[in-house]
């Protein structure tokens, strides 16, 4: 893949990953009045889950998957491809593996992407709702 392609690819994962955050915060801060807080504790209170919710979430994607491309289920995508390639035709059917240890080949031979659009963003958030929950603590 030229860099160039595959910087665009970067920002468009990192974007994809901020964008979701920053809508899931805004709708979080929206939906419980963090926007209109009377005092300054419940303000961090309502920050700190608006902050905490997305980065869990993003973490959590990270951990799937992170132990996916580990080859957690392989075995699973590998029967159930080979069940759903038994309506093709025999020509298409021959380009996949026969047995599992072909597939586990074909796709190890494979190049694995970086997972730092989810976990950076994910570890900034939660980072940001501890150093909420701490001023909420203080307050």
């Amino acid at each position: 893949m030229k860099p160039d392609t595959q910087r665009k690819r970067t920002v468009r994962r990192y974007t994809g990953s901020v964008l979701f955050a920053a809508v899931t915060f805004f709708l979080m801060m929206l939906g419980r009045g963090g926007f209109e807080a009377g005092t300054r504790a419940e303000f961090y209170h309502l920050l700190c889950d608006a902050l905490f919710v997305p980065g869990i979430l993003l973490l959590c994607a990270w951990l799937l998957v992170f132990v996916a491309s580990d080859g957690v289920f392989d075995m699973l995508h590998f029967g159930v491809q080979k069940a759903v390639r038994i309506v093709l035709k025999k020509e298409k059917r021959d380009l996949y593996p026969k047995t599992f240890y072909e597939y586990r080949t074909m796709k190890a031979a494979g190049k694995k992407g970086s997972t730092a659009f989810l976990w950076l963003p994910g570890a900034c958030l939660v980072l940001g709702a501890t150093i909420a929950l701490i001023l909420y603590m203080n307050a």
